[in-house]
């Protein structure tokens, strides 16, 4: 049996990535889900061989001592991580050293958990697409999209879609500002949507600043892909990321994405738009919460290039939009979740982790 500890009871991010690796794992295997605060009940299961640990920073609160409760458990420890700068810290390097192996999104958070110092091992196994990402164009059915998709027809307006669910200076937040100022200097038609959380981020108040829509809240995958259909183009100009599902997820879509030319866009940067690096910086900071964590240096696409390549995207849309129809389909087929399943299994078999 393999017990998977993820944030179960509450959204984020990692939950979703956690239940379609549930999904496809209980496809060969018996699975006990338990809340990342369920934790302590680990050492009392009984026929626990395989324990899973997603995040592994996360639900261990970074403390050695409740992950060396969870590894005198288990037969087999494993654990889902991600790295949104080239290096981690020593702390996080002394944790993952502890797992039996560490699995991570993209070829560049194998890189910066290794030149760490992580002797466990590092394999990658990328996110995915969910099978909604498949179906042909969506209409929204939440009052809130609906308001947004009937503004768009009545204004005759380019949508520029933004995510900013957290950590607005990683996510390039004041680029996409300086940017879309001078962008929409030029176009009046052209209009930011930022798909925000529910308490927005403190970049938030420099964003509204521009002509911009916010999208609040939490999406149903439905939902997510009906809001992608009614935007133009996706921009994801992060300073760092173990994967940035979004971009995927925008490229799935037929969207033109704008990406850096770095990191962990690298694993999928023939199908996006590549933004050229102007320098590589800090990325948190000292007092920071992930600055516990993540230690390293992320990258700072040129506003020049990020400028000029929009703007030509937004003057060439049609054209744009039928490149990218046609890059959709091959990005849904590599990324989808079937194909990362087997991805998986094969690496846990590899691994010996019993299924």
């Amino acid at each position: 049996m393999i017990v998977y500890v993820y944030p179960k009871l509450h959204k984020v991010s990692f939950t979703v990535i956690a239940s379609h690796h549930i999904e496809q794992l209980r496809r060969y295997t018996k699975i006990l889900e338990l809340d990342e605060r369920e934790i302590h009940r680990i050492p009392s299961l009984k026929n626990a061989e395989t324990v899973i640990l997603h995040p592994l920073f996360y639900t261990t609160k970074l403390l050695l001592s409740r992950l060396n409760t969870v590894r005198r458990a288990c037969k087999k420890l494993v654990a889902f991580e991600v790295a949104d700068t080239d290096r981690i810290s020593n702390k996080a390097v002394a944790l993952a050293n502890e797992c039996d192996l560490i699995i991570v999104p993209s070829r560049f958070s194998k890189y910066a958990f290794i030149s760490s110092g992580v002797r466990a091992k590092v394999e990658v196994v990328p996110h995915g697409v969910s099978k909604e990402f498949f179906d042909e164009k969506k209409l929204p059915q939440s009052p809130q999209l609906r308001s947004l998709l009937f503004k768009k027809s009545s204004g005759n307006y380019i949508y520029v879609l933004y995510f900013l669910m957290h950590s607005g200076f990683r996510k390039g937040a004041d680029l996409v500002y300086t940017v879309m100022k001078e962008i929409q200097r030029r176009h009046d038609n052209v209009i930011l949507v930022v798909k925000r959380d529910i308490n927005p981020d403190p970049y938030m108040n420099l964003l509204r600043r521009l002509r911009l829509f916010e999208v609040a809240g939490w999406l149903s995958e439905r939902e997510l892909v009906a809001l992608y259909d009614m935007c133009d183009v996706c921009v994801v100009p992060s300073r760092g990321g173990g994967f940035e599902l979004n971009a995927i997820e925008g490229l799935a879509r037929g969207l033109p994405t704008l990406v850096p030319r770095w990191g962990c866009f690298l694993d999928y940067i023939e199908y996006a738009i590549p933004l050229e690096i102007e320098t590589y910086e800090q990325v948190f900071k000292m007092g920071e919460e992930a600055y516990q964590v993540h230690r390293g240096l992320g990258c700072k696409v040129s506003v020049l290039d990020f400028y000029v390549k929009l703007e030509h995207v937004i003057d060439n849309l049609e054209d744009y939009k039928q490149v990218f129809e046609k890059r959709s389909h091959n990005i849904r087929t590599k990324f989808s979740w079937e194909n990362v399943g087997k991805i998986l299994i094969n690496v846990f078999k590899k691994y010996g982790v019993s299924l």
